[in-house]
């Protein structure tokens, strides 16, 4: 994660869930989609993953995310809700046509935010 610089491993985070029997969402913004399949896979998809790194994102709810928290979206509101109407719609290749069009713009708000933190 670009702030924290800390990712819980997916083995753990699913015996923290399965221990807890109280988390029913998390936030996943290690930009791994392999880290993504394999919480879903552990906790057999009893959590809701929301994405929070842009790049992946379309990768991502297709692999079963129910949403996205990107710092992004900030700055571009109209652009992200019509995304996930697509994807929810089931009209993919507009919404990756939609991803691919703001996706270079995104990667430079990413850039100039991560460049700053600490």
């Amino acid at each position: 994660p670009v702030v924290s610089y800390i990712n819980i491993d997916p083995e753990l985070l699913s015996k923290i869930i399965n221990v807890t029997n109280n988390v029913m969402y998390l936030k996943d913004s290690s930009g791994s989609l392999n880290n993504i399949q394999d919480v879903l896979i552990r906790t057999n998809f009893d959590i809701g993953v929301f994405i929070g790194e842009e790049p992946i994102y379309l990768e991502a709810m297709y692999a079963g995310c129910v949403g996205m928290i990107p710092m992004t979206a900030n700055a571009l509101p109209e652009v992200f809700v019509e995304m996930f109407n697509l994807f929810a719609d089931e009209k993919f290749i507009e919404a990756r046509n939609l991803h691919y069009k703001f996706l270079s713009l995104l990667n430079s708000i990413i850039f100039i935010f991560s460049s700053s933190v600490i």
